[in-house]
């Protein structure tokens, strides 16, 4: 029987903090953020929109939403939905510059409106208001009558639940801890230098 020398379980150390640094990586990869979908450098939508645990795809655009199709059914269900938007989506260019968004045109401000009531006559709902300056976004309830069609400062933030195929992953604290723990007991345990049984 052998046991191993100091050398051996350093190396072992090595390796496993190497494959929790690696499943700490596949963590942060899982919880990235979502993916802007861009036409001709028009802001069309987002896909993997992260609210209240669960994954959007997000379309934007001047149509209505469909009475009965919408995936909030509350205010302030589409308030958090907005703020979502407003933290995960519109950054950088899209957030600058508000007519680069799809069903908005002016440069100033435009309305992105998530709905939870729509009928033959208005929409209600909440909006984030996408402005050319930060500090001047708002959120803020939102009712319009009619269609926001011909409307050159506002757009429909369409919502469909995402089928969620991630697999649940360690906390990257908790991979941490463990690596750390296994690694202090391998090094605390290790028999002295150099012993060797035949």
């Amino acid at each position: 029987m052998k046991y191993h020398t100091g050398a051996a379980v350093k190396s072992t150390s090595k390796k496993l903090l190497a494959a929790c640094g690696m499943l700490l990586g596949m963590q942060l990869t899982a919880h990235a953020g979502p993916i802007l979908l861009v036409t001709n450098g028009i802001l069309t939508g987002a896909t993997g929109v992260e609210y209240d645990g669960q994954h959007y795809d997000v379309s934007f655009s001047d149509t209505r939403p469909v009475e009965g199709n919408m995936a909030f059914d509350s205010l302030a269900a589409t308030f958090g939905a907005s703020s979502a938007l407003d933290r995960l989506v519109f950054q950088g260019m899209h957030d600058a510059n508000p007519g680069l968004t799809n069903g908005c045109t002016n440069p100033l401000l435009c309305f992105v409106v998530t709905a939870f009531e729509v009928n033959g006559v208005f929409a209600k709902g909440a909006a984030f208001t996408n402005t050319a300056s930060p500090y001047a976004d708002l959120l803020l309830p939102f009712a319009v009558i009619g269609d926001a069609a011909n409307s050159t400062f506002m757009t429909y933030a369409h919502w469909s639940l995402q089928e969620d195929v991630r697999q649940a992953v360690p906390e990257p604290s908790t991979l941490l801890l463990t690596a750390a723990g296994l690694a202090a007991f391998l090094l605390r345990h290790k028999p002295r230098s150099g012993m060797t049984v035949a």
